[in-house]
């Protein structure tokens, strides 16, 4: 199920999260297994995951929750472009309380995942967007025309 799914069936879906402890040696290694579990899956399903290893790994997690919380409150209509924030935009932030207890679901692990490799998705992201630009032009042989326009009569 793909929570951005258009399939009339799958309204009720979500995918079931799993908990399993998993040996981190050091940073380095967290981040490794970061990166992987955060991996779509051979299907291409996404899948997102949070990886505690250290007390400010449950810093960047609650950071997370907040972060799922304030754009709910903030997203109306198209308020998520880049057009839509100027100087001087307003934001709306969703008060805390101790004993609230907050869910964990795929928005906040995607959240908590992009916190800590942003960079490295987007530029995965980016060199998905180039190949598949590439292929298309390829195909079309558009750059054979742009080097070699046919003349006019």
């Amino acid at each position: 199920m793909k929570r951005d799914s258009d399939d009339a069936k799958s309204i009720f879906n979500e995918p079931v999260p799993q908990v399993k402890l998993v040996d981190c040696a050091d940073r380095k290694d967290w981040s490794k297994q970061l990166w992987e579990l955060n991996q779509p899956e051979e299907d291409g399903e996404e899948q997102f995951a949070v990886l505690l290893r250290e007390k400010k790994d449950m810093e960047r997690l609650k950071y997370a929750v907040l972060m799922k919380k304030t754009v709910e409150l903030n997203t109306e209509e198209l308020v998520l472009t880049l057009s839509s924030f100027t100087r001087g935009r307003l934001l709306l932030m969703p008060r805390v309380k101790e004993q609230d207890v907050e869910l964990v679901d795929g928005d906040v692990a995607r959240a908590f995942f992009y916190s800590e490799m942003y960079y490295q998705a987007l530029q995965q992201e980016m060199e998905k967007d180039l190949a598949a630009f590439r292929k298309i032009i390829e195909e079309k042989d558009h750059l054979k025309k742009l080097v070699n326009p046919t003349p006019r009569p």
